[in-house]
């Protein structure tokens, strides 16, 4: 997977998880609350450690913001990756993707930073990914909704990258013992 498709499927993941998550109240009201030795976390007056990896104040405002009903939105997102180097400390890779989406059937995200820009768009037919410094374009058809598009795209991405891990194992499965053998990945 190229570091431009990995960035496209983060921000999509990212806006899908943002979108799709119902409101913090409704998610109380279904959600099962753990039991701690009879007596519920708030009569303790300390809540149950997190488990989420998520930062929580940011979960909190996302969910506060009834993202699930809202039928446009724009935002900008900020994001930086580090790789590892040979000499010390690690490089930084910051990229922006400005976000604007309408509901049932508009979806842009235009990506710029260290590295190679992206456009991705989404019209309710087409999904395009268009890299400007190679001139390339690439098109699919798509589902008629957002949600829909974007459970698409994650699920061709799953798709794709348990075909890598497959790929990859075959490559060193000769010299792996019976127990590796046995637990390889398979798509």
């Amino acid at each position: 997977m190229s570091r431009m498709d990995y960035r496209m499927l983060l921000a999509g993941v990212a806006l899908g998880v943002a979108v799709l998550l119902p409101p913090r109240d409704e998610r109380a009201a279904t959600t099962p609350q753990p039991s701690h030795g009879g007596r519920s976390a708030g009569a303790s007056g300390t809540a149950a450690p997190s488990t989420s990896k998520l930062d929580p104040k940011a979960l909190a405002l996302l969910q506060g913001m009834r993202l699930a009903a809202a039928h446009s939105l724009t935002f900008t997102a900020l994001s930086t990756e580090e790789s590892p180097t040979r000499h010390g400390p690690p490089l930084a890779y910051t990229t922006l993707s400005d976000v604007a989406l309408q509901r049932p059937d508009k979806l842009r995200v235009i990506t710029a930073g260290d590295g190679p820009a992206s456009e991705f768009y989404y019209d309710g037919k087409t999904m395009m990914a268009f890299a400007p410094a190679e001139n390339l374009v690439a098109m699919a058809d798509a589902p008629p909704t957002i949600d829909a598009a974007l459970k698409a795209a994650y699920d061709a991405a799953a798709k794709n990258l348990a075909r890598l891990f497959v790929d990859n194992f075959k490559k060193y499965e000769s010299g792996a013992s019976a127990e590796v053998r046995a637990a390889s990945p398979s798509a």
